[in-house]
């Protein structure tokens, strides 16, 4: 129950930020129809784009009174920092929900993609942007940064790295002459690959999350 409130504390400190999430829906839906050179299941890779921009609020909302002040909740290091990243997770999911929700217009207006390849490309791209966003909770955790305009990388490099790496991979692999045999055999394997995927995101999510308590722990 304490770390469900340290969750409901942590969406307290981002509910200012989560009126950015329509916006990027918007964004997300105007693209996806109108242009006809948008890539299957783009809407998808671009809310969890947006949800990696903004789930790291919790980090950046923490003052040093604010910070002393969640500290005297009674609430266990444990629960801080394993409610910290199931809210990571929690606004990893609402982004793919509506993403989804996003492809699925898509589909009633031009029935260009498939079902089966909505929801294998969905767990790909949800296990990825699980790793982006364990990475960065986890480097957010070990290293204190404190100038603004290293935090605001911090913050975005994850983001673009996830939507332009797999965009690119997304671009090299509809070429006429492929991407190799590398991205052959990926295109050939790619409910395996989601899965992989998928498993592997949710396994660092833990192992950072252990590693990101056990190092708070040690500061107490």
């Amino acid at each position: 129950m304490k770390t469900i409130k340290c969750i409901k504390l942590d969406i307290l400190k981002s509910k200012s930020i989560f009126k950015f999430l329509p916006f990027f829906m918007a964004i997300c839906l105007f693209f996806s129809v109108a242009s006809n050179e948008t890539p299957a299941c783009w809407g998808i890779l671009y809310m969890l784009f947006g949800g990696l921009i903004i789930v790291t609020t919790p980090f950046f909302a923490m003052s040093n009174i604010s910070e002393v002040f969640t500290n005297m909740l009674p609430a266990s290091v444990a629960d801080r920092v394993f409610g910290r990243y199931l809210f990571g997770t929690f606004v990893m999911v609402i982004s793919a929900v509506l993403g989804i929700a996003a492809e699925f217009f898509r589909i009633m207006v031009s029935g260009e993609a498939a079902m089966e390849e909505i929801w294998v490309l969905s767990m790909a791209f949800f296990g990825a942007a699980l790793l982006m966003m364990s990475l960065e909770f986890v480097i957010l955790y070990f290293v204190t940064i404190k100038n603004a305009q290293v935090l605001s990388i911090v913050r975005m490099v994850p983001a673009f790295v996830l939507f332009f790496g797999i965009n690119a991979l997304m671009d090299a692999g509809v070429k006429e002459r492929g991407p190799g045999e590398m991205l052959q055999w990926a295109a050939g394997h790619m409910r395996l690959l989601s899965v992989v995927v998928l498993a592997a995101g949710v396994l660092v999510t833990i192992i950072c999350a252990i590693a990101s308590w056990l190092h708070e722990r040690a500061k107490y």
